[in-house]
């Protein structure tokens, strides 16, 4: 944004009020305001005084005749609408009906995140126009709205969505003209393979024909070489043929109407319309250590990245109450308690915000080592990763710590709603209500019915925000039980068939690892990504052996080959634990001093004796 120099407030009221004519005598402007008088505060640091009230008697009303709104504030030749304000400017007088006018205008939002602008006119402010804007970060973006139909008894209406921290506008202006042509919106192909694909777009009302243009860029320089250029389609769809398989191609699409000739639709980039995805083969684990170990699968055709998901399985030696699952959200670092930072997306994983993988989001925002539901008048929820309740006969142990609040002003009596979901079944196994105390609180809550596969679903539909601190998932396991856990997923992209892992291995303790495939698509009319069904478990287990580097014999301890076993000296009670060459624990045996006979079966296996390990046959 260029810098501007303060009008008088003389011309600053006839360039408001009154229409005039560009230099272009086919094209009037009905509105082109620079915000040139609101000097205060600037655009980092806007003035904190509305302008907006008292409604017509206030800075604004007065400033630019018959403009109101609410939350707005000066910022130094721009404005600021704040989260849930608004700006309606003065009626669009001079409209003449039949022609096209052009709408354009700079928006900043004030969040990193971006958000979205609204763009209204007419009845209630959405008879003649009705457009979103998605702005994806905080800089300043031009928007061009084109519309067919207006009136010069209504004026616009601008403000943010889903921006608590409010958008900035500057350049507003309102063009008219009979030779404006509304460009077409582009369509995502849902016909499209390697080597052709449909082009699609919006009818336009009252065009002869569309000018469609398919093209390759170069990379680094984005240099356009042209399938087709200025191809004339009269419907709203071409066929198009003959693509080099492994280049990627885009195309654009304008309006044609008489004479004149619409700006450029959105551009699209053609992407192969895959429906299925052949799930990857695991192959055995490589490069074993007591400290890590890397993970292999084979190749899928085309795939774009490849998720590879670690699971820890533990033998648990003794019964005990076993946390399964503890998450604070230290992880969270952006927003704040007073200020929060809205998801990326409505609904979204959040691994990059969560020190466990699996949690999924909707309706969600961060506040700095917490994670945040702000329903906005829906349901805002979050849920766990899958937990195995299915040891202690379904029970588990809900505690989580959490609190409703705004701006950091907290409150007591909102409802919060706990439920307990097993596997792919729509409908909970158990929900409970818990009703929130003022301030942060721990809360506990117990299920009785849960599986192998169990999800745990907090949410959320108030009118403030939900804040949760920490939250944990306990059971009892008992001696001899096995508990599998998600430790990580670890995205690879496409083309490698690998992935390194540090892990600690103990006698108790073993991995596997399950790998999913994800190809670009389309779905539902936008690229996306299609993902496989996982690979069959993959288990990797670390075996002290000879042919890991491990002495076979030792001062202090012995042992000797017998006819259907072996004999194990110890000269101090000790651990023995035979292991088949497949890593799989055989027998564990509590050693004494002296001589221990064990039996054993025919074949080869590792027997590990305290510190020393021996690879014997036995025949």
């Amino acid at each position: 944004m260029n810098t501007k120099k303060l009008l008088s407030s003389l011309v600053l009221f006839i360039f408001c009020t009154c229409m005039s004519f560009a230099q272009d005598a086919d094209v009037m402007v009905l509105l082109d305001e620079k915000f040139d008088a609101f000097t205060e505060g600037t655009v980092d640091a806007p003035a904190t005084t509305d302008i907006s009230t008292p409604s017509y008697s206030s800075k604004l009303g007065q400033t630019l005749t018959s403009w109101k709104g609410s939350k707005v504030y000066e910022a130094g030749g721009a404005l600021m609408i704040g989260d849930g304000g608004n700006i309606e400017t003065a009626r669009l007088s001079g409209y003449s009906y039949g022609k096209t006018i052009k709408i354009t205008m700079d928006v900043k939002s004030r969040a990193s995140y971006g958000g979205i602008v609204t763009v209204s006119m007419g009845s209630s402010y959405s008879q003649y126009i009705s457009h979103q804007e998605e702005l994806s970060d905080d800089k300043w973006h031009t928007i061009t709205i084109y519309s067919a139909s207006a009136s010069s008894t209504y004026g616009l209406k601008i403000s943010p969505l889903f921006i608590m921290e409010g958008m900035l506008i500057d350049n507003l202006k309102v063009e008219m003209s009979d030779k404006f042509v509304t460009p077409p919106t582009a369509k995502q192909p849902e016909i499209a393979t390697a080597t052709s694909f449909t082009a699609t777009w919006d009818r336009v009302s009252g065009v002869t024909s569309y000018l469609l243009d398919v093209y390759t860029k170069a990379e680094g320089t984005g240099e356009k070489t042209y399938l087709l250029k200025d191809e004339e389609v009269t419907t709203t769809s071409k066929r198009v043929e003959g693509l080099e398989e492994g280049k990627t191609y885009y195309y654009t699409v304008r309006a044609k109407k008489g004479d004149n000739i619409s700006e450029y639709s959105n551009e699209i980039e053609v992407v192969e319309v895959i429906t299925s995805v052949d799930a990857p083969r695991g192959l055995a684990a490589t490069n074993i250590t007591a400290n890590g170990f890397t993970a292999n699968w084979e190749a899928v055709a085309k795939a774009a990245k490849y998720e590879v998901m670690l699971f820890k399985t533990e033998a648990i030696a003794e019964t005990t109450e076993k946390k399964i699952l503890d998450e604070d959200f230290s992880k969270v670092t952006k927003g704040t308690l007073s200020y929060i930072e809205l998801g990326d997306k409505l609904e979204e994983y959040l691994d990059a915000s969560t020190n466990v993988p699996g949690w999924y989001a909707i309706n969600h925002c961060y506040a700095a080592g917490h994670i945040g539901l702000s329903p906005f008048g829906s349901k805002g929820s979050i849920t766990t990763p899958a937990l195995d309740l299915s040891a202690n006969k379904g029970a588990g142990k809900l505690t989580i710590n959490m609190a409703e609040g705004s701006y950091g002003t907290y409150y007591e009596g909102a409802a919060v709603t706990i439920s307990l979901y097993n596997g792919n079944e729509e409908t909970a196994a158990e929900t409970q209500t818990v009703t929130l105390e003022k301030d942060f609180k721990e809360y506990t809550v117990e299920f009785t019915k849960g599986t192998a596969e169990s999800y745990i679903e907090i949410s959320y539909s108030g009118s403030n925000k939900l804040f949760i601190d920490y939250m944990n998932v306990t059971t009892t396991l008992n001696a001899g039980d096995k508990y599998t856990s998600l430790v990580e997923t670890r995205e690879i992209e496409g083309g490698n068939t690998s992935a390194d892992f540090s892990v600690a291995f103990d006698e108790n303790t073993t991995y596997s690892y399950q790998v999913i495939a994800y190809v670009r698509t389309v779905v539902n009319g936008e690229i996306d990504l299609l993902g496989s069904a996982a690979s069959e478990p993959v288990e990797v287990k670390y075996v002290p052996t000879g042919v890991n580097g491990i002495t076979n014999n030792g001062e202090g301890t012995s042992l000797r080959v017998t006819d259907g076993g072996v004999v194990v000296v110890l000269d101090s009670p000790a651990a023995i634990n035979v292991y088949g060459m497949g890593g799989q624990m055989m027998k564990s045996v509590r050693g004494v001093k002296g001589a221990n006979s064990i039996s054993l079966a025919p074949g080869v296996a590792i027997v590990k004796a305290g510190n020393k390990s021996y690879k014997v046959v036995i025949r």
